[in-house]
């Protein structure tokens, strides 16, 4: 540890690795050179895009579209807490975590609620974290559609600025941050490439931005919390990251 962090003497040795390309240093040394990688870390305000190519990047940007563009409570400044997907789900989940059976969760629940500064966000960020409030979402045929269109938004987005970008069609796509909690609610399993799931609209979506002819091939991983990846980076493998890093 201190070879790494001790500020006097090696300075030179740390490297800034910002939270959107953690996740690509993450990986391992099977996705190997001469492939397109495309990650997007979906947070709460913005999606941020990191493209690299043989090991190197290519692109890094990022836009205003990301997980709270379906909790917000839209521009009701008077009314806080108005968002319709809220509206559905506080009471569900109140009587789900009722104090007969978990009194902490309930609480939590209720302090979000009579906060004024918290937002539909935070509560609905809350209830993705609980797997019983997430297997509920998966059996929401009508929250199923509002978020299959929302992915679809944001993958189509991405797609046409990689393609305007000059990128090359990504073989691998990892997607990370709070946002890519909802990636597992639509596909309604955890294996993201399953057949008839998220991969091939996410394929359907890329062919039609590229004009291919044919479907591509392409291959989705969720990563873990970007901030968790980061350590690993820093802890695990920082001696393979080439000093370019820290000038781009």
């Amino acid at each position: 540890m201190r070879n790494i962090f001790c500020k006097d003497q090696n300075e030179q040795l740390l490297y800034s690795v910002t939270e959107s390309w953690a996740p690509f240093f993450s990986y391992s040394r099977s996705f190997g050179p001469g492939k397109m990688y495309l990650n997007i870390d979906i947070g709460g305000g913005t999606s941020d895009i990191l493209a690299f190519k043989d090991g190197n990047p290519e692109l890094t940007t990022s836009f205003r579209f990301a997980g709270d563009n379906l909790y917000d409570d839209g521009l009701n400044v008077t009314q806080f807490k108005d968002n319709g997907i809220l509206k559905k789900y506080q009471e569900i989940g109140r009587s789900m975590f009722d104090q007969g059976k978990n009194l902490i969760k309930h609480n939590i629940i209720n302090y979000i609620m009579s906060q004024p500064n918290l937002r539909s966000a935070d509560l609905m960020m809350f209830f993705l974290t609980q797997k019983e409030m997430v297997e509920k979402l998966k059996l929401d045929s009508d929250m199923q559609l509002i978020f299959l269109l929302h992915h679809a938004a944001l993958f189509y987005h991405t797609a046409q600025i990689i393609k305007m970008k000059g990128c090359e069609l990504p073989e691998k796509i990892g997607v990370s941050g709070n946002g890519a909690k909802l990636l597992e609610i639509t596909n309604r399993d955890l294996n993201i490439n399953k057949p008839n799931g998220l991969k091939k609209l996410v394929e359907k979506i890329f062919q039609h931005v590229y004009e291919l002819s044919k479907k591509p091939s392409i291959d989705l991983e969720i990563k873990d919390n970007p901030k968790m990846l980061q350590l690993k980076v820093v802890l695990l493998d920082y001696k393979q990251y080439p000093e370019s890093l820290c000038r781009y």
